[in-house]
């Protein structure tokens, strides 16, 4: 067995490896090279609305103590859950978007 060390030794199954290996040493006489493309990604406007949305939600605590004392003095007073059927009401008023009482439209 023999081995030879006299220039690249490139597979034969890759024609043109060996003119591009070649021609790496031009150096500056290389010719300059296109700029390389780059992946984009634009969002729909619904898309955006949400990101939107996303970011300032991400910005919020995650527990509003402001509605938890809310909840609590209503609690303490016995005014929360005594009425199911105004509960009902403005759930299903919040599901269809109908402003609640005193709520601007």
């Amino acid at each position: 067995m023999r081995i030879r060390n006299d220039g690249p030794n490139m597979p034969a199954d890759r024609p043109g490896e060996t003119d591009r290996v070649a021609n790496q040493g031009a150096g500056a006489a290389r010719a300059p090279q296109a700029p390389v493309a780059t992946d984009q990604i634009e969002l729909s406007p619904e898309a955006q609305v949400l990101k939107t949305a996303l970011d300032q939600v991400k910005g919020q605590p995650e527990i509003r103590q402001d509605l938890v004392r809310r909840m609590q003095a209503l609690n303490d007073r016995g005014e929360l859950g005594r009425d199911t059927g105004k509960l009902a009401d403005a759930i299903i008023d919040s599901w269809l978007g109908v402003p609640r009482e005193g709520e601007d439209v």
